[in-house]
């Protein structure tokens, strides 16, 4: 799976330039994010078409949801996601996140490539449930059942990962929760924060209006630095603005 396409890694750089403008103007941009790392908003997610296609279609499964509400249990292939939103709309705080995780990740796990014919492929709540999928999908799935169910889109994000104990990338639902952020992950049940998972380094992080770029603090300092340093900011550099 490669999470974002190539154009998204071919303009990295480029990305890499405006966040270290926009660094060097808003020193609040080095304090602690998701996962204790800096963070960095864009408004511009076409680098993701992934996540935009995914969306369109969910939208166009939503119509058909909503004609098939009041018909019989059964009417409509909806039904099994439809039942799911019901059940769901009787819990509410830590006790839905936990529940509604565990109940999603009773879904089967498959790669893209056996659904799909293809390296990456992002799924719908209906495809999921129809084909099984991956772990962006379960995370997909979360965050849109979330949002179903009065959860606020801005508080949540889907979250590709470095699993430094696996050496491999994953994708998991980051929400906010009170004054903790936590981890709606399919490879376990159980709900934590962020902070409770040293072995998940963000790489990005994005919801259907914005993504996120992660980077470890000295990164972050780095390009602060020296985008002050290019323009002549001395006093910029100088003071607690840099400093953890």
């Amino acid at each position: 799976m490669l999470f974002a396409s190539k154009r998204f890694w071919c303009t990295l750089p480029l990305i890499f330039c405006s966040i270290a403008f926009s660094i060097s103007s808003a020193a609040d941009s080095l304090r602690p994010g998701l996962f204790g790392l800096v963070q960095q908003a864009n408004d511009d997610i076409t680098a993701f078409p992934q996540m935009s296609a995914a969306t369109r279609r969910h939208q166009a499964d939503k119509k058909m949801h909503q004609r098939c509400e009041g018909y019989r249990p059964g009417y409509c292939e909806s039904d099994t996601w439809l039942s799911l939103l019901q059940q769901w709309q009787n819990y509410s705080g830590q006790e839905l996140l936990v529940n509604l995780n565990a109940a999603i990740n009773t879904y089967t796990y498959r790669a893209d490539k056996s659904n799909y014919a293809r390296e990456d492929y992002w799924a719908t709540p209906r495809e999921l449930i129809e084909n099984g999928g991956d772990c962006e999908d379960f995370a997909i799935a979360k965050m849109l059942a979330l949002q179903h169910l009065g959860v606020p889109a801005k508080v949540m994000r889907i979250v590709v990962v470095q699993n430094t104990v696996t050496a491999r990338p994953h994708a998991v639902l980051a929400v906010s929760h009170g004054e903790n952020t936590v981890i709606l992950d399919n490879k376990t049940d159980a709900v934590f924060t962020d902070a409770e998972l040293p072995h998940y380094v963000p790489l990005y992080s994005i919801n259907e209006r914005q993504w996120w770029l992660h980077m470890p603090f000295e990164v972050a300092e780095r390009l602060f630095v020296q985008t002050a340093s290019t323009n002549g900011s001395a006093e910029q550099m100088n003071g607690g603005i840099v400093s953890r």
